[in-house]
This record gives structure tokens, C-alpha cells and sequence, in this order.
């Protein structure tokens, strides 16, 4: 979940008071390659479901499943949440939050 919650791009996302739940459901082909990327679960907020789906997309090699020695083609769906707590645990602090005209706050890299 490091990978994932490290390569989101924050700065570009506005600050939630509430935590927000996007899941993400995807498929691994037999090298491993992410495909197939649908958001399941969506925000409100657009671009927090196309920053879900692209971090998904951007997995390197994804352990895959074989059964009897067949490839075994399966879904896989990962919740990701975007909080403060993350935003502050994984984000690069290069953001000064700032209040937009409409009261909501933007955030700046």
C-alpha cells in the first residue's frame, strides 16, 4: 500500500474534512501487467477517482495466481482512501493549502 498511497499525486487534490473511499477494480495478466482498470466505488470529486485509477494503472509487476500450473485470470479490488492522515503520511509536503473564492481549500505544489 506504500507504492500506492506514495505515488498519488496530493498536491493537486483538494483537502477533505471526512475521509474518502474510492475502490478501484483491476485484473493482472499472466506478466504480471495491470489492465482492465475500473473505479467500482466512486467520489463525488472526479479527480480523486482518475488519481485511483491512475496509481492502480502505474503497479509495477503485480504477483499473479496460478492454479495447477494454469494462469488463473482474477480480479482484484483495492480500496484507497484519501485522508489527512495519509495526505501527511505519504505526500511530499510541497502543498500550502489555500482558500479558493468558493470556500474550499486548493492545494499548491
Amino acid at each position: 500500500m506504500e507504492f500506492i498511497y506514495s505515488s498519488i499525486e496530493w498536491g493537486k487534490l483538494q483537502i477533505q474534512k471526512e475521509k474518502m473511499r474510492v475502490s478501484v477494480r483491476f485484473y493482472a495478466n499472466e506478466n504480471g501487467k495491470i489492465y482492465d482498470v475500473e473505479v467500482m466505488r466512486k467520489s463525488d470529486i472526479e479527480i480523486f477517482n482518475q488519481e485511483a485509477a491512475k496509481v492502480i494503472k502505474s503497479i509495477p509487476d503485480w504477483d499473479v495466481i496460478y492454479k495447477k500450473g494454469e494462469f488463473c485470470r482474477q480480479y482484484y479490488t483495492m480500496p484507497i482512501i484519501f485522508s489527512e492522515e495519509n495526505r501527511e503520511k505519504f505526500g511530499s509536503g510541497c502543498f500550502q493549502p489555500q482558500l479558493d473564492p468558493t470556500g474550499t481549500y486548493v492545494i499548491f505544489c
